[in-house]
């Protein structure tokens, strides 16, 4: 599910900002606090770095499912990006992140059509953007299939 999420904002970065030089120029990364960092050069990198549980969708009462028994609600987590351009140039990691910031002002929330198959194992909503950092959270998920 997490490795779909991150697919799923690699491929919405990927179709929202141009890049003719390059088909894979948008990478996920990862951080190992125990291994040097090796970023590629010339790629904006996504990188996962927290997770939490969403602390107003804790302890939500349990949900009908489709068969109309009672199941515990879903998971809810905040999702925590970093997004970063690796170039030696300045003005290109500026005009980069730029597009970034463009991509998520246009479009703020990645609905369940945007989403990687891979995260779909069931139905989710409404992976956002909180505006003060960059992060995403995913809320609901239906209990359907």
């Amino acid at each position: 599910m997490l490795l779909g999420i991150s697919r799923s904002l690699q491929q919405h970065l990927l179709a929202s900002i141009p890049n003719s030089a390059s088909s894979d120029w948008v990478v996920i990364g990862a951080l190992q606090h125990d291994e040097p960092l090796n970023l590629p050069t010339g790629k904006l990198v996504v990188f996962l770095y927290a997770i939490e549980e969403n602390p107003f969708l804790r302890n939500r009462p349990p949900v009908a499912n489709d068969a109309g028994d009672f199941v515990p609600a879903p998971l809810a987590l905040t999702l925590q990006y970093m997004i970063t351009y690796v170039s030696a140039e300045a003005t290109d990691v500026q005009e980069w992140l730029t597009e970034v910031l463009r991509v998520f002002s246009s479009s703020p929330r990645l609905g369940p059509a945007q989403l990687h198959t891979a995260s779909s194992t069931s139905s989710w909503y409404g992976c956002g953007r909180r505006a003060s950092r960059s992060s995403t959270g995913c809320g609901r998920r239906s209990t359907s299939a």
